[in-house]
């Protein structure tokens, strides 16, 4: 066994003498011992924290081992020590205890069992203590400084650079679809990417800067005394590097990361470290809204904006739960005759106070906040019982399509959702189609393409929306049971220029040799229908024909336009 290293501080040489020969006659287990005759020596060897333990007397002249033990502990020293007395005393054992000793110990009563094991319970303890210590202020996973310890950095960090006019920058940054890798990949997979992505970042930070993580996927940087202006920015940009390489997970998965950033300076007015860290926080989600994987300046602007949008989610909520959102159904229309084949379900909300509100945004604060299930199956009920209404009212022989998120899809509970719609309105599944868009296979591919078969075996129409935009391949088209193609009406806005045209028409190849119909999105202008006409498309939509109406409208408008 390694022999601990023990500084003994000890006036009377006898008293030293006797300590040493009862240490050496410790079985297994040696002491090297360092012996300081005087208190001024001992503190200065006690402060060094080279020692393993130290026994001190409480008699050190005009010293007593309490005065020590204060002054070290004002030093940090956290070396574990045990008083030594020559006589018995409650009042000197508390107020030693007080001071920070571990034990106390009567010489009169010393023995080599005694003290061997009142030293290794001494430094059990001290390692409990230091452990607990260490929790209390790091994250157990990464073994970062936490949220506590990171604000006290800060303030700090604000305490020295108010002196001499320089800032602190704090960078929050989170990863970008953390919840997916967590819901699709298993919380495994999750805790070790969260310590990989810890010891990417650190390896990239500067010597004076502290990393932490502050709970669940996200961290802080607090970076001081910023000579350059464009640290904080050349650190974000390190950082997104140190992530690009693909991640190899333990569980045998590989992911790829990518993180948003947001960052606030203290020369804003501000020096409290929760706020400093609550703008970067706001800057952050500013840069997520932006687009994932970017970074952006706190501004008192976003503040404004995030304040608005927390208030938009909570009405949306209720709204959601209440069953107060809105669907509005446009027609897809055969493009030869002018008949409704069927319509697409949009969900529309009109605020109480702020009036209509714009779909993208807040089923962008659904998706964020987690509510875009409920959303959703609010929508596919809605969609289905007025589909079969129609049905009972004028014969409605089209179908209604309904949009759902990548979270619906990757939902276990979905395909019983879509079973319980149909169910309850008695509509045929083949007067069903649920339309998505291709960042479904950003997720659990597996999941997804099993949900659909599953659909596709019931008879529900599948339909790949914004087809020829962001993740679109044929890889896909081959890989899911798709029976429709939405495409993306970016490509009817170029359909007067020569490559738009070309496109256009090899999507329409595509589809027929895989015996799939095509839907042309956003047509608006009659030269555009006459010109996909052309092209060998046969059913289209947008507001030529009609825009998104409530169902009452929209009744009206299929009865009267519905082929015969």
């Amino acid at each position: 066994m390694a022999a601990l290293s023990l500084l003994l501080i000890e006036d009377d040489e006898d008293d030293y003498i006797i300590a040493d020969d009862l240490l050496r006659s410790v079985p297994n287990q040696a002491y090297d011992v360092t012996w300081c005759d005087n208190a001024t020596d001992g503190l200065e060897a006690l402060q060094s924290g080279a020692f393993d333990i130290c026994l001190m007397d409480y008699r050190l002249g005009a010293h007593t081992g309490v005065d020590l033990l204060e002054q070290a502990r004002e030093s940090l020293c956290r070396t574990p020590a045990i008083v030594l007395t020559g006589e018995h005393s409650s009042m000197i054992d508390e107020t030693a205890m007080l001071a920070g000793a571990s034990d106390y110990l009567v010489k009169s009563g010393l023995t080599s069992e005694l003290l061997e094991r009142t030293i290794r319970y001494t430094l059990l303890r001290s390692d409990y203590d230091a452990r607990f210590e260490f929790l209390a202020f790091h994250d157990p996973l990464t073994e970062l400084p936490n949220r506590a310890l990171f604000l006290d950095r800060v303030q700090q960090a604000i305490s020295r650079t108010s002196r001499n006019d320089q800032t602190v920058t704090v960078v929050f940054f989170d990863i970008d679809n953390f919840k997916d890798i967590n819901d699709t990949k298993g919380h495994a997979a999750g805790d070790e990417l969260l310590k990989q992505v810890a010891r990417r970042v650190a390896s990239v930070l500067r010597g004076e800067d502290t990393l932490a993580r502050l709970g669940g996927d996200e961290f802080a940087v607090c970076m001081e005394s910023n000579i350059d202006a464009d640290a904080p920015r050349a650190f974000i940009e390190r950082a997104q590097a140190a992530m690009t390489p693909t991640f190899s997970l333990d569980v045998g998965l590989t992911v790829e990361v990518k993180a948003s950033f947001g960052m606030a300076h203290s020369d804003l007015a501000v020096d409290d470290p929760a706020e400093l860290l609550r703008h970067a926080d706001i800057a952050m989600y500013n840069a997520k809204r932006s687009g994932k994987n970017t970074w952006s300046l706190y501004e008192q602007s976003m503040h404004d904006t995030l304040l608005r949008r927390i208030g938009l989610e909570r009405d949306l909520r209720a709204a959601i739960a209440d069953k107060t959102i809105d669907v509005h159904y446009q027609p897809f229309v055969d493009l030869a005759t002018g008949s409704v084949l069927g319509v697409e379900a949009l969900s529309r909300w009109t605020h109480p106070i702020l009036g209509p509100q714009s779909p993208d945004e807040f089923i962008g604060i659904a998706e964020q906040a987690g509510s875009i299930i409920e959303l959703g199956h609010h929508v596919l009920h809605t969609a289905v019982a007025t589909a079969a209404s129609w049905v009972d009212d004028f014969d409605f022989d089209g179908f209604v399509s309904v949009n759902v998120s990548p979270r619906q899809l990757t939902d276990f509970s979905f395909v019983d959702a879509v079973n319980s719609a149909l169910d309850e309105s008695g509509l045929a599944p083949e007067q069903l189609v649920i339309e998505f868009t291709e960042t479904v296979m950003t997720g659990d591919v597996a999941h997804v393409i099993g949900a659909l078969e599953k659909l596709a075996e019931l008879g529900v129409g599948i339909a790949l929306d914004d087809f020829g935009t962001g993740y679109s391949s044929l890889s896909n088209v081959h890989q899911l049971p798709i029976t429709i193609i939405k495409v993306d009406r970016s490509f009817v806005n170029r359909i007067d220029e020569r490559k738009g045209r070309s496109m256009l028409a090899t999507i329409a190849t595509m589809a027929r040799s895989l015996e799939v119909l095509t839907i042309a999105e956003g047509i608006e202008h009659e030269h555009q229908h006459h010109a996909l006409l052309g092209l060998g498309y046969s059913v289209g939509q947008g507001y030529l024909f009609d825009r998104a109406q409530p169902s009452e409208i929209a009744a009206q408008f299929v009865q009267k336009n519905q082929q015969n």
